[in-house]
């Protein structure tokens, strides 16, 4: 079953590689929920919770537990699209939606990190496998922080739209190399949410935590220096 055209309507843009993957898979799953008259509220509860499950899966030591891991954790990102996919086709959107789908997203990615960096820490026994973790966990967090405050405070100001436009160069329709290149990385390379849990699990999957780890703290740290660079050139001028 996929989704007819008037469902279709309900569902925006996926411009990140990764999440118009995961896109992709959902649309097979949206109307199925929809179907059966699932509350988009309860999807996110659902979606949360194997997220939780998933993330503590990576701590505890029994076979085939990577591949579990791996299955939940992708199983969370693609429900985490379709409860909204559902609150805008039932037209519910709420605060409390957003919340809720907020404090899952965040929770889960303390916790898959957190659990990633301890089962590390669990078959290396070194000190450098936690300064990892705290540093993909730090990185990780400023980065949301400063995507989430440029989503509501920066990029989509109503009142001061069109004068802060002028001054920042926002909607600047001959944009410099430099601009286009950030651009292009922010969107695509760097750890957005669905990148993170993409990512991860397929290192979880074949049992490469470690490089896991390792490659999820450098995609971290670059990814937070892009977003200040990023702002740094838009907003100097300002």
């Amino acid at each position: 079953m996929s989704l007819d055209s008037s469902t279709k309507n309900y569902i925006p843009p996926r411009e990140n590689i990764i999440e118009n993957i995961y896109n992709n898979i959902s649309n097979y799953f949206t109307p199925y929920f929809i179907k059966f008259k699932f509350s988009p509220n309860l999807v996110t509860i659902i979606s949360g919770l194997l997220g939780l499950m998933g993330s503590y899966l990576l701590i505890i030591d029994f076979p085939n537990s990577n591949i579990f891991t791996f299955i939940l954790i992708n199983l969370f990102v693609v429900l985490d699209l379709v409860d909204g996919d559902l609150a805008r086709y039932y037209n519910k959107t709420s605060l409390f939606g957003r919340w809720l789908d907020l404090f899952f997203d965040k929770s889960v990615e303390v916790l898959f990190i957190f659990s990633l960096t301890l089962s590390c820490y669990r078959i290396n026994m070194d000190l450098l496998t936690i300064f990892l973790g705290f540093t993909l966990l730090s990185a990780h967090l400023i980065y949301q922080y400063i995507m989430i405050a440029n989503l509501y405070w920066f990029d989509n100001s109503k009142s001061d739209d069109k004068q802060l436009s002028k001054k920042t160069n926002i909607h600047d329709n001959n944009p410099s190399f430099i601009k286009i290149f950030l651009k292009g990385i922010m969107l695509h390379f760097t750890l957005k949410h669905s990148t993170l849990f993409f990512v991860g699990s397929l290192f979880v999957l074949f049992d490469l935590r470690y490089v896991g780890l390792l490659v999820l703290s450098f995609i971290a740290i670059y990814s937070l220096l892009i977003s200040i660079s990023w702002n740094f050139i838009r907003f100097r001028n300002q």
